[in-house]
C-alpha cells in the first residue's frame, strides 16, 4: 500500500507545493467552463453567482498565499468586482459576512449598520467561524443612560429589526411618554426617560397606569319597611338624596390609602405613590371627577355616598319606577308581612343582614312607608355618624315600662332569661353596625320568638298575652349579650309618632274591641292627612325629645331648637366632589389641614341631642304632595330641600 497522504494545514500555513498548484488549475479551470456556460447561455449581466465564486477563490488564495496566481486566471469580465482585498480589516459595521456587496439597487446601504436594512428583504451571512459563537451587542445610538432592562436598547449585528420595526413596537406598548426611544431616531426621536419616583405620572397612558381613589369614610344604611309595597313618599325621599350628590366628609379622603396613582411602562417596571403627594395629580383629579363626582351616573342613589338604601317590599312586586330613589333596591330575600305579627320581625331581620353585606354601612336606620326626614341629608348623616350609641332602648326599667306580662317562661334558654332580658322598645331603630351584625347573625333567640311570641289567648298562662316581636326582639337580644349599656335608652328609636286615644280612622267598634283586649287604654298612631301638614307640625316634631334626658322638663324643649347651626356646621364638615379641579384642588385635597378635619370632631361642638327626632311618620300618600312642597317653601325655610324660587306666594304659604 501507499503511504498516507498528508492531513492539509490549519488555516494560515501553506499546503504542499504539489497540492497548491492541483487546486489552483482546478480552481481556474471551473472558473473558465463557467465564463463559456455563460457566454453561450445569455447569462453575463447576472453577476451574482460570480462574486461568491470569486469570493471562494480569493479566500483560497489567501490561504495559499498565492493571491496573483488566483487573479490571473480568472475571466477579463469579472475581474472588475469591487472586491475586498482578504488581507484588508473589515469596517466596524460588518462584523459579519466580510467583503459581501448588497445585491442590485442595494448597494449604497452596504458598510452601514445592520439595522438600516429594509425588513426581510436583506440578512448578512456569518463567517463560518460566527454561525455557533455567541452575538456580540453592539450598543446602539442614543442610549446614554445604560439601561439594561432588555427593552430593545441592545442589538446584534445579525438583526433584522428595522428602525421602523422598533418604533412599531414602541408605539404597541401604549404610547408610553417616556418609553424608551428606537435605534436610529438620534437627536430627532423622543427624549430617553428613566422612570423613577419623580417622573409625572400623568404624562403616562399605559393601561397599567391608573389613580384609585378609595374613600374611608362610613355610610348610613336606610332600611324601608313596606308592608303595602307602596312607597308614597318617593318623590320627597328622591329630592332628599338629590341634596347629598357629590357629598363627602372631608376626613373621607386623608388616609394613607385615600389616593394611590401607579404607573407603569412597556417593560413592566411600575411606580407606586399613595396618599396626598398623589392627590392634586392630574390622574386622581380626573379619578375624583368620575367616580365621585355626580357626573358619574345619571341614577339618583348613584350620585350621592352618604347613604344606601334597602327595601323589603312583597315577594310579588318586581320593582320601582325608572327613576326613583329606590329602583333596584329591593332586597332579594322577602317574605310575606302582616301587621302585629312575627312576620314583620323576619322582614326586619332579613333588612339588617342585606345591609351588613356592606362593610361601610356603619349605621343602621328602619324606616316606615309612611316616614319623612326631618332634616338637610347632610345633618342627618353627621348627626348619626357622630353617635356611637344605638337608638334603642334596651335598658332596664320598672315593670310598667318593660310590659314584662308579654313574655313567658316558655321562651326560657340556656341564654336567655325572660325575667332578666326581657325589653321593649319602638320596631323603629338606628343601629351601629356591631348592633346590626348581632341582629343579623342570630338564629337561636329568632326561633323562640317566632314560637312563642304572638298576639291572643296563650292557654299555658291561662290569659290574654300580646307579643309583638318587633318591638321587643332587638332590644331583649342586646340586653341578652350584655350591651345594653350601649343603647340610649330611648324608647323613640328617632322617630316622631303620636299616639293618640280612641279609635282610628276607619277602624270599627269590633276591630278596637279586638285590639283593646289586655290594654288598658286603646288608642293608635296619628295619621297626618294634606290639613295637617305645615311647617309648625315639623317644626313641632322637630322640638320633640324621644326619652329620658338629665334636663329638667322646662329645658327639653331646647335641646334641639339649634337645628339651623347643626345643618351649617354639617354642610361645613362636608365638600363637594364637584367643585375639584385642578385649580381648586390645592386648596382642598391637597390641603393637609383641610383634610385631616374630621367629619364628626368638626360636627361634634354643634350636634343635636342624641335624643332629638330624626324621622316623622305615619304621612299618608294623599298627604306626600304637601310634605314635599312644603319643604320646598322659601317661606318655610325647613332647610330639608332646596327651596324653589317658582313657587308661587300661594304655594309658599298655602298652609297658613
Amino acid at each position: 500500500m501507499g503511504a498516507t497522504p498528508a492531513r492539509p494545514a490549519r488555516k494560515g500555513s501553506p499546503l504542499p507545493k504539489l497540492l497548491q498548484a492541483v487546486l489552483i488549475f482546478s480552481v481556474a479551470g471551473v472558473l473558465a467552463l463557467w465564463t463559456a456556460h455563460i457566454a453561450q447561455s445569455g447569462m453575463a449581466g447576472d453577476s451574482g453567482p460570480p462574486r461568491l465564486l470569486l469570493q471562494g477563490a480569493l479566500e483560497l488564495a489567501q490561504a495559499t498565499h498565492q493571491p496573483d496566481a488566483v487573479l490571473q486566471a480568472l475571466p477579463d469580465g469579472d475581474a472588475g468586482l469591487e472586491l475586498q482585498q482578504p488581507d484588508e480589516e473589515p469596517p466596524q459595521d460588518l462584523q459579519a459576512g466580510e467583503g459581501v456587496q448588497a445585491p442590485p439597487g442595494q448597494q449604497e446601504q452596504v458598510g452601514g449598520t445592520a439595522d438600516q436594512q429594509p425588513d426581510g428583504e436583506w440578512e448578512l451571512p456569518l463567517k463560518p467561524e460566527q454561525q455557533d459563537a455567541p452575538q456580540q451587542p453592539s450598543q446602539q445610538q442614543g442610549d446614554t443612560d445604560g439601561d439594561d432592562n432588555g427593552d430593545g436598547d441592545d442589538w446584534s449585528a445579525d438583526s433584522s429589526s428595522s428602525t421602523s420595526s422598533s418604533a412599531s413596537s414602541s408605539s404597541a406598548s401604549g404610547g408610553l411618554a417616556g418609553s424608551v426611544s428606537a435605534a436610529g431616531d438620534g437627536a430627532d426621536g423622543p427624549e430617553e426617560v428613566t422612570l423613577d419616583d419623580a417622573s409625572d405620572l400623568a404624562t403616562f397612558d399605559d393601561p397599567g397606569t391608573r389613580c384609585v381613589v378609595t374613600p374611608s369614610h362610613g355610610k348610613v344604611a336606610l332600611l324601608f319597611l313596606a308592608p303595602e309595597t307602596e312607597l308614597p313618599h318617593d318623590m320627597t325621599w328622591t329630592a332628599w338624596m338629590r341634596e347629598a350628590r357629590g357629598l363627602l366628609p372631608r376626613g373621607s379622603l386623608a388616609g394613607p390609602e385615600a389616593f394611590c396613582l401607579q404607573q407603569c411602562d412597556a417593560s413592566g417596571d411600575c411606580v407606586r405613590r399613595c396618599g396626598a403627594e398623589a392627590a392634586c395629580n392630574p390622574l386622581c383629579v380626573a379619578a375624583v371627577q368620575e367616580e365621585l363626582s355626580p357626573k358619574r351616573s345619571t341614577a339618583v342613589l348613584q350620585q350621592q355616598h352618604l347613604f344606601s338604601v334597602y327595601v323589603h317590599a312583597r315577594p310579588a312586586y318586581k320593582d320601582y319606577p325608572e327613576g326613583s330613589v329606590f329602583q333596584g333596591r329591593l332586597i332579594p330575600d322577602r317574605a310575606g308581612m302582616r301587621a302585629g305579627t312575627h312576620s314583620m320581625m323576619v322582614a326586619i331581620k332579613k333588612l339588617v343582614e342585606a345591609a351588613v353585606l356592606d362593610q361601610r354601612n356603619e349605621r343602621f336606620v328602619l324606616v316606615g312607608n309612611t316616614t319623612v326626614p326631618l332634616y338637610h341629608p347632610a345633618m342627618f348623616y353627621q348627626q348619626l355618624m357622630s353617635e356611637s350609641k344605638s337608638r334603642v332602648d334596651a335598658c332596664l326599667h320598672d315593670e310598667q315600662l318593660l310590659d314584662r306580662q308579654r313574655s313567658t317562661p316558655a321562651m326560657a334558654t340556656d341564654r336567655f332569661n325572660p325575667d332578666k332580658h326581657w325589653r321593649k322598645s319602638t320596631q323603629w331603630f338606628v343601629l351601629n353596625r356591631r348592633h346590626a351584625e348581632v341582629v343579623a347573625h342570630d338564629t337561636e333567640l329568632m326561633a323562640v320568638f317566632g314560637r312563642h311570641c304572638s298576639v291572643g289567648e296563650d292557654k299555658e298562662l291561662g290569659r290574654f298575652r300580646e307579643c309583638i316581636s318587633d318591638q321587643h326582639y332587638i332590644p331583649s337580644l342586646l340586653a341578652m349579650y350584655g350591651l345594653d349599656n350601649e343603647t340610649s335608652c330611648d324608647p323613640s328609636g328617632g322617630t316622631y309618632e303620636r299616639w293618640v286615644h280612641g279609635r282610628a280612622l276607619g277602624e270599627t267598634a269590633t276591630d278596637q274591641a279586638g285590639r283593646a283586649q289586655g290594654e288598658a287604654q286603646v288608642g293608635h298612631f296619628q295619621l297626618y292627612q294634606p290639613g295637617h301638614v305645615s311647617a309648625e307640625l315639623i317644626a313641632s316634631m322637630r322640638a320633640s325629645v324621644g326619652g329620658p334626658v338629665d334636663v329638667p322638663l322646662s329645658d327639653e324643649s331646647e335641646l334641639c331648637s339649634d337645628w339651623l347651626t347643626a345643618t351649617q356646621a354639617a354642610l361645613a364638615s362636608l365638600f363637594d366632589t364637584s367643585t375639584i379641579t385642578a385649580e381648586t384642588c390645592p386648596t382642598t385635597l391637597g390641603n393637609t389641614e383641610f383634610v385631616q378635619q374630621q367629619a364628626a370632631d368638626a360636627y361634634k361642638d354643634a350636634a343635636l341631642h342624641p335624643h332629638c327626632m330624626l324621622l316623622g311618620r305615619e304621612f299618608s300618600r294623599h298627604a306626600a304632595k304637601w310634605v314635599h312642597r312644603v319643604y320646598r317653601s322659601c317661606t318655610a325655610a325647613l332647610h330639608v330641600l332646596a327651596c324653589s324660587e317658582r313657587l308661587t306666594e300661594r304655594d309658599n304659604t298655602w298652609w297658613q
